[in-house]
């Protein structure tokens, strides 16, 4: 974590020090409090428990086990997307509280990415996997995606409308 971007310091330290792939800053609806969500291996969910520690670590608290690798995780739409190995999306307005999405494709290949431009979310993947939803629950696989897409690790979306995916 640093203010600057400069010079970075420890942001604190999680329990089993699990590999963790994504972090977000978001709005609990719990409380209305912003703060950082992390996810990684084993599906797991750490919230800090504050978001403007100043320069201090932050503190870190398991809030749940989703199963398998999560990948990414964003807030857009008034809540929290999590995605992850398997095709696997999930959604929450709070950290505690997790259900999950479902793609009208079934796919399995993983998720690696999410990205949003304030009214879609796209998530790309494996095998050249790209999803997109509207409400964070309901995916649908993209109209057309070009034929041998190699695996995707990165999404985003620019101010001009245009979406980029890389692998």
């Amino acid at each position: 974590m640093t203010p600057s971007g400069n010079a970075w310091k420890t942001g604190g330290s999680f329990a089993g020090a699990p590999t963790l792939r994504g972090v977000t800053l978001g709005t609990d609806s719990s409380d209305n409090s912003a703060r950082y969500l992390a996810v990684g291996d084993g599906g797991i969910v750490f919230r800090s428990t504050d978001a403007y520690p100043s320069t201090d670590p932050l503190t870190w608290e398991a809030k749940a086990t989703l199963g398998g690798q999560l990948n990414a995780v964003i807030y857009t739409l008034g809540k929290y997307i999590a995605v992850g190995t398997a095709g696997k999306a999930w959604y929450a307005t709070t950290a505690d509280s997790w259900s999950a999405g479902s793609a009208s494709d079934a796919g399995t290949d993983g998720l690696n990415a999410l990205a949003s431009n304030g009214g879609t979310v796209v998530a790309v993947g494996d095998n050249g996997r790209i999803l997109t939803s509207t409400d964070g629950q309901s995916w649908s696989p993209a109209g057309s995606i070009p034929a041998g897409t190699p695996n995707l690790y990165g999404v985003a979306y620019s101010p001009s409308g245009l979406w980029v995916a890389v692998g």
